[in-house]
């Protein structure tokens, strides 16, 4: 069993992690601007968006996550198969609250 399965199945019983407790195989990041996309049947699984630079236009200030596998309630975190992100900040207007309304 991988690492990211078996935090995954610790989030699941309730555990609320903190960084010291997951196991140093699961790459971890802190995003302070970031989206969730889901377009169901467009997209498929939900993902999330890590906005890297200055969207005015410009595709390459996203980077979108492998699909996302738990979510905070709080949305202070998320767990995704490539990694579990810390989500410092509310999320962005800017493109996530448009992708949902298509």
């Amino acid at each position: 069993m991988s690492a990211i399965a078996r935090l995954l199945e610790r989030l699941q019983t309730g555990w609320q992690p903190t960084p010291d407790e997951i196991d140093r195989e699961v790459p971890q990041h802190t995003l302070s601007a970031w989206y969730f996309l889901y377009r169901p049947g467009r997209l498929g699984e939900p993902k999330l968006v890590r906005i890297v630079g200055d969207l005015d236009g410009d595709p390459s200030a996203t980077e979108m996550t492998d699909v996302i596998l738990w979510i905070d309630a709080g949305q202070a975190w998320t767990l995704c198969r490539d990694g579990f992100f810390w989500l410092d900040g509310p999320e962005s207007p800017r493109l996530g609250h448009e992708d949902r309304r298509r």
